[in-house]
């Protein structure tokens, strides 16, 4: 990288100099980063979409299905009509992940009681059923020896020591998942806007729920609260074996 502006236009001329076969990789060098950042400027705007619409992505949406939503009342539409229409596909996948997963034998079994509660439209029971499993499965697998200490911190920790690439769902998907886990899903809900934030967005908060402060009974809710389990019963699972084969190593 030139270290002044000045330098600029002498690296032009070298480039202007190299033989043609250099020119050549050059561009195809250029064209291939600038397809890679418009391919990642595209993935975040989607992922934002589905987002404000008051969902958290997964792997199962087609990428067609909001690219030309008019807006978001009209993605949010489109993405309910989806995970409804294709329930029987989105929670097999959903449940062999967990399943495939080190989440042990309790938290699976509760996971797809989950799953068969919201088929049946009993969409307050994932919401309040899951988070006791989260934090037992993230105790065991990376706090053994330590049953009286909070996992939350463990657990972001744990979590952001993966890369994208590593997410259940890679990429820009994986990592707004990450950002709903660090700063919404553990945060402390105490003050009546706190409390009426907590409320109005559709993904479960721990506190709000263990504390009786908000009752989320919706179908995004349920399924929210399914997607976001499945992502940590899966990082916490490969941060685990991770550390095991550094440990052995």
């Amino acid at each position: 990288m030139p270290s002044s502006l000045s330098m600029i236009p002498e690296q032009i001329t070298a480039i202007e100099d190299a033989p043609p076969h250099q020119i050549e990789e050059i561009t195809r060098a250029f064209v291939t980063l600038c397809t890679s950042v418009g391919s990642l400027v595209w993935e975040w705007a989607w992922c934002e979409l589905i987002v404000q619409a008051g969902w958290l992505p997964h792997a199962s949406i087609p990428p067609e299905l909001i690219a030309d939503a008019k807006d978001v009342e009209d993605a949010g539409l489109r993405l309910e009509k989806f995970f409804r229409v294709n329930w029987p596909q989105v929670s097999e996948d959903l449940r062999r992940s967990v399943h495939a997963s080190d989440a042990d034998a309790d938290a699976r079994e509760a996971f797809d009681e989950c799953i068969r509660a919201h088929a049946l439209g009993l969409y307050r029971v994932a919401p309040t059923l899951l988070f006791p499993h989260i934090e037992r499965v993230t105790r065991t697998a990376l706090l053994p020896n330590a049953m009286g200490a909070s996992a939350a911190p463990v657990l972001f920790e744990a979590v952001g020591e993966l890369g994208p690439s590593e997410f259940t769902i890679p990429g820009v998907s994986g990592i707004r998942l990450y950002s709903k886990l660090a700063e919404h899903l553990y945060k402390q809900v105490r003050t009546p806007d706190e409390v009426e934030a907590a409320r109005l967005d559709p993904v479960p908060n721990r506190h709000a729920v263990l504390h009786g402060r908000v009752s989320y009974t919706s179908e995004k809710s349920s399924l929210n609260m399914l997607i976001m389990t499945n992502f940590i019963f899966d990082a916490v699972s490969k941060v685990a074996r991770e550390r095991s084969n550094a440990n052995v190593c």
